[in-house]
């Protein structure tokens, strides 16, 4: 059985994928595991890396991030970050995991 909190929180994850600064969230499908219980696969778009590797990749190579990619990132953040104030306090932490550079997408 699924509780209505996984139920919730699924929802809100289907909502903010319409968002283009939140991972999109493309399938759910239920399973049993190798102990006969039921769980969720969430299925999310592929990305190539997240914010922290994206930053960690700069500092092993001792160079700066551009100026011009500082602002996009902090675009990003804060449009991501403003979007949570409406989702309910109990999705925050996995959301904030999930904010990415977008610009590397593209």
């Amino acid at each position: 059985m699924i509780s209505p909190t996984t139920l919730r929180e699924i929802s809100i994850l289907r909502m903010l994928s319409r968002d283009p600064y939140v991972v999109k969230l493309m399938d759910v499908k239920q399973g049993v595991n190798k102990n006969g219980n039921n769980v969720l696969y969430l299925v999310f778009e592929y990305v190539e890396t997240d914010l922290k590797k994206f930053i960690r990749s700069y500092r092993q190579t001792g160079e700066n991030i551009p100026p011009k990619v500082i602002k996009s990132l902090m675009y990003q953040l804060c449009e991501g970050l403003l979007r949570s104030f409406w989702v309910p306090p109990i999705i925050r932490p996995q959301l904030t995991c999930g904010l990415l550079a977008a610009y590397l997408l593209n």
